[in-house]
């Protein structure tokens, strides 16, 4: 009698078993095992507003205000273009410099108590790009929330115009400070988030490599001309055009 009680049972399992994996069966037939992956830049036109901030100056920080437009070919590839001014915000060590030579004067009961450093900073701003998005996918923002990104590199060429602080005069002399229009390659990299549909938080970090004077000496003499990188952070929001999303 046992023995019969436990191949009943066996049966049973196996028909537990057998039924589970035929339902399991036709529910993959009735839904795909892989959903569709969707193409949040392929064919998107995105208009954005930016800020930011250079990271490396000696004397003068850029503070940039800039407005971007990008047209996405492909869900990898777009081209575009940002136009914008950088305001000036004079560093720690320009302060300092000026405060020791004015003290200098001071001391020497020179008539010129006052000592402004004579250096460059940027002002207009343009920039044509192409940029690649090789890496994308999703992740979680602040634990709760499912959000689609990708990492994109940006290679380009930048217009700048390297202006001299208005505080420095016009002229010294032989000396005249006159703004620059300078060329400089741009090479970036950055990370865009989609907060909804059509909206995106993008951070990047750019070098405008370019040859430029920084600053003259005490006595008013333009230092020859250098290459520097101008490494800039920043940070802004993008609007992403039609709203709707293509699928692969």
């Amino acid at each position: 009698m046992r023995n019969r009680y436990q191949l009943i049972l066996v049966c049973l399992s196996l028909l537990v078993v057998t039924s589970v994996g035929h339902a399991k069966e036709l529910d993959m037939k009735k839904e795909p095992a892989f959903k569709k992956a969707l193409k949040w830049r392929d064919g998107r036109s995105e208009v954005g507003v930016l800020t930011g901030v250079t990271t490396n100056d000696a004397y003068f920080r850029n503070h940039f205000f800039l407005l971007s437009f990008n047209q996405h070919v492909s869900n990898w590839l777009s081209f575009g273009a940002k136009l914008g001014y950088s305001l000036p915000v004079q560093t720690n060590l320009a302060q300092n410099i000026e405060s020791e030579i004015a003290k200098r004067y001071k001391s020497q009961s020179d008539s010129q108590k006052f000592y402004s450093l004579r250096a460059t900073h940027i002002g207009a701003i343009g920039e044509a790009f192409m940029q690649i998005a090789p890496i994308s996918g999703k992740t979680m923002l602040l634990g709760s929330s499912v959000v689609a990104f990708d990492f994109h590199f940006s290679i380009g060429v930048a217009l700048m115009q390297s202006l001299w602080n208005n505080a420095s005069g016009a002229d010294s002399g032989d000396q005249t400070f006159e703004a620059e229009l300078l060329v400089a390659p741009a090479l970036g990299a950055g990370l865009r988030m989609f907060l909804a549909s059509n909206l995106a938080l993008n951070v990047d970090l750019i070098d405008y490599f370019s040859k430029m004077h920084t600053h003259a000496d005490e006595q008013g003499v333009i230092q020859p001309a250098s290459w520097r990188h101008n490494i800039a952070v920043t940070l802004g929001f993008s609007v992403l055009f039609p709203g709707r999303i293509g699928h692969e």
